[in-house]
């Protein structure tokens, strides 16, 4: 008895600092940003999130508390019944998320579930978090400060893993004896190289701030060096879109063609082991190879259950079973996150994701707000890879204020200084 009490009093502390917590977040968003930014610069170090405690049998870490704090700042500014009816499909796309969670909680192994649901919880939380706040107008000049930082940041970052691992290889991994984990051989993680491709383009595009050549110069090399493909696809295909669907706008993201070619060139003068290296990178197909064939053995037992797995998909804890190329067998999350929603919240969760982005690209085109335009376009493909977190998800919601805002005028309109 006086051990339930004790926990029953550490939970009540616990959940009040959180409420503190979010109290200030609500008022400062810079906050808010800050306590985003902590686990993208450290999750080389961090893959698997940084472990807080354990209570009760179960491991509390970063994100699960930063999920609480990001839900309750929302749900304090109410901003879910203040989202117009064109993003009702994120509401659907959670609604559904949050029934696979209860119903995996209630049928199968709870600590299975809550390991297996906690990337998808942050990533809603900072869908909702980050489309609460008024970037466009009030917190404009508190962005373009956050972006210019948290870029110089992931440059350091890239600097002190080139300095201490060299750049590594696509297909190569290393013990971190530290953790006792194993870690890419890359400068930057995956999430790492998206969140800096992503927060310089969102930089580029805000109006009366500077040194926009700069920062996608720079980026453009670190992404070429951290051979992340998936980044560089999407690198790739913000470029062909900006091209061909933006105007004036295009010309600094054209800045990143001549980054990348000088940085090919700078490489081929100075040494010929990194071009070898960069090159290996981009031709593997190895690490594709094995995903796409899992994927086939995730999504076919799907269809032999039955149309309610196909319409509403299996609880969160049902894990992923395939076998792997060594002939071993895996239950993590697919690199993909179609596979993965669809899976977990069948052809109607799939679709409550899939209708609003893409009628987010159209709405963008049509006004011609490049930014919304790449990030959704981007998003798109960068699910079929890799599951979309809370990088994506803060991203995302600043995509929704810039539609809201785009009502009335056209964002890309307006002259850079």
């Amino acid at each position: 008895m006086s051990g339930f009490l004790a926990n029953l009093g550490l939970l009540s502390l616990l959940l009040s600092g959180l409420y503190l917590v979010s109290l200030v977040v609500s008022k400062r968003d810079s906050i808010g940003l800050l306590l985003l930014s902590m686990p993208i610069l450290v999750m080389w170090e961090n893959p698997n999130d940084i472990y807080i405690a354990t209570f009760t049998g179960f491991r509390v870490y970063y994100g699960d508390l930063l999920t609480l704090i990001l839900v309750t700042v929302t749900l304090i500014k109410k901003w879910p019944l203040k989202l117009s009816f064109r993003f009702i499909g994120f509401h659907f796309m959670s609604i559904f998320i949050l029934a696979s969670i209860a119903a995996g909680l209630v049928n199968l192994s709870v600590s299975t579930t809550v390991v297996e649901s906690r990337g998808s919880l942050l990533f809603l939380a900072a869908i909702w978090w980050g489309a609460s706040v008024d970037w466009q107008k009030s917190n404009s000049k508190l962005l373009g400060q956050w972006l210019a930082l948290f870029v110089l940041s992931l440059y350091l970052v890239a600097l002190y893993h080139g300095i201490r691992t060299g750049l590594g290889n696509a297909d190569i991994i290393i013990s971190d004896l530290s953790s006792g984990s194993w870690q890419t051989s890359r400068i930057l993680t995956s999430p790492q190289s998206i969140a800096l491709l992503l927060a310089s383009l969102t930089y580029v595009f805000l109006p009366d701030v500077r040194n926009k050549w700069f920062f996608m110069g720079v980026t453009s090399l670190v992404i070429l060096l951290s051979q992340q493909r998936t980044t560089w696809a999407v690198a790739v295909l913000f470029l062909v879109s900006a091209l061909i669907l933006l105007q004036r706008r295009a010309l600094y993201l054209v800045t990143m063609i001549f980054a990348f070619l000088l940085s090919a060139l700078l490489i081929q003068f100075f040494g010929k082991n990194v071009v070898s290296t960069l090159t290996e990178s981009a031709t593997s197909l190895s690490t594709f190879g094995a995903r796409s064939d899992s994927w086939v053995q995730i999504i076919q037992p799907a269809f032999e259950k039955g149309i309610e797995v196909i319409l509403f998909g299996s609880p969160f804890g049902s894990g992923f079973l395939r076998f792997l190329q060594d002939g071993s067998y895996a239950t993590y999350n697919p690199h993909n996150f179609y596979v993965f929603l669809f899976m977990r919240t069948g052809i109607l969760g799939l679709s409550a994701f899939l209708v609003p982005v893409i009628w987010m690209v159209l709405r963008a085109s049509r006004l011609r707000d490049g930014l919304t335009l790449l990030i959704s376009l981007g998003c798109l493909l960068y699910s079929f890879t890799y599951n979309l977190d809370f990088v994506w998800g803060l991203f995302i919601g600043i995509a929704i204020t810039r539609i809201r805002a785009n009502k009335t005028r056209h964002l890309d309109e307006t002259p850079d200084r």
